[in-house]
């Protein structure tokens, strides 16, 4: 452990970017692009480095906490991963073909995922395989979020979608163009 000191979590070039920041067990946990080490700073602002023992993809593109877990994924890997908090792997989640650019919680045992593919996926964490699909049919997702019972995305082309997630095949709930509105 070390102190923070400003430059610690500062990127190192200019191709270096940060996956989002999130918290974990009380310390807040950073990951970026380039390097396979996570920074967990804690109530102290003392730094600890972890170093994931994967390498392909390069750096972190997207983190999500998990209970006491953290899922990430990676730059350049369709896959998602669940590991500890030092860094080992616990599980990994295979069902993108394309870089997973976000993760969003659902539950207690579910998340779910967007992928450079266009499609969306729900899982469990106790699977390896995910449990629904959701083919976004746009030019890219832009943010998800959602609960126990629905999945909600935003697309680059205005809209907004909400699936019920509550069965199998999962159902479009609404749809809304979001160019019909002024603002």
């Amino acid at each position: 452990n070390q102190k923070l000191q400003s430059v610690d979590l500062a990127p190192m070039s200019a191709s270096r970017y940060p996956a989002n920041i999130i918290v974990l067990n009380d310390r807040v946990v950073a990951g970026y692009s380039d390097t396979n080490i996570l920074y967990f700073v804690d109530s102290r602002m003392k730094v600890n480095q972890v170093i994931a023992p994967f390498q392909e993809g390069g750096g972190f593109s997207y983190l999500c906490s998990m209970e006491d877990a953290l899922l990430c994924s990676l730059n350049q890997s369709a896959a998602v991963r669940l590991i500890a908090e030092n860094g080992a792997e616990i599980r990994s989640f295979i069902g993108h073909t394309e870089t997973v650019i976000q993760i969003a919680r659902m539950s207690q045992d579910t998340f779910l995922t967007a992928s450079d593919d266009r499609s969306l996926n729900l899982w469990d964490v106790r699977q390896h395989a995910p449990i629904g699909h959701i083919g976004a049919n746009s030019k890219s997702i832009v943010a998800i979020s959602g609960c126990p019972e629905y999945a909600v995305f935003a697309t680059h082309s205005n809209q907004i979608h909400a699936f019920d997630v509550r069965g199998v095949p999962m159902k479009s709930a609404v749809c809304i163009s979001t160019g019909e509105y002024q603002t």
